[in-house]
This record gives C-alpha cells, structure tokens and sequence, in this order.
C-alpha cells in the first residue's frame, strides 16, 4: 500500500497541487500508461521499486505534516515486474 502525493492538504482536492498526480496513478489502466514505483529513502535518494498496478484504492482520513487531518488517498499496489525497459 501506498499512500498518494502531497503532504499537505486534501489529495482529492483541486487546490492541491499534487491532485494531477495522483489522478495519473489512479487512471493509469485506461490511459495505458506504466506505473513505475520509486520509493524515497532516507538518505534523499531514490529507488526505483518496478511496474506496479493498481488493485485497489480508498480513502482515508490521515494529519498531515503540520498535524491537520486531511483526506488521503490509500493505493494497493501488485508488482507486475522488478525492472522496465524503454
């Protein structure tokens, strides 16, 4: 699992700056896009993690990192493939 983009804010809101990014990840089937999974670490570099697919999602009510509760969006994820070639 997975939560959506942005730290700050309602995910499913407009007005949130990240709102387009997690709309790619929840249409990613029907606009047969790749969704590619990269997982920050705590050293500021990233991993790329593979091809994953979307399974499920839902909601949730989660504070954000001022403390402010705000609507989250909860992706279930399956790895369809460890690496991906261009």
């Amino acid at each position: 699992m997975y939560t959506g983009i942005g730290r700050r804010g309602h995910q499913d809101s407009i007005e949130n700056n990240m709102y387009d990014l997690n709309v790619e990840v929840l249409s990613h089937r029907a606009r047969r896009k790749h969704l590619l999974v990269f997982e920050k670490r705590k050293d500021g570099a990233l991993y790329f993690a593979g091809e994953y697919a979307l399974t499920e999602t839902h909601q949730n009510v989660q504070p954000d990192e001022d403390g402010v509760l705000r609507r989250v969006f909860v992706f279930h994820l399956a790895q369809i493939a460890e690496d991906f070639a261009l």
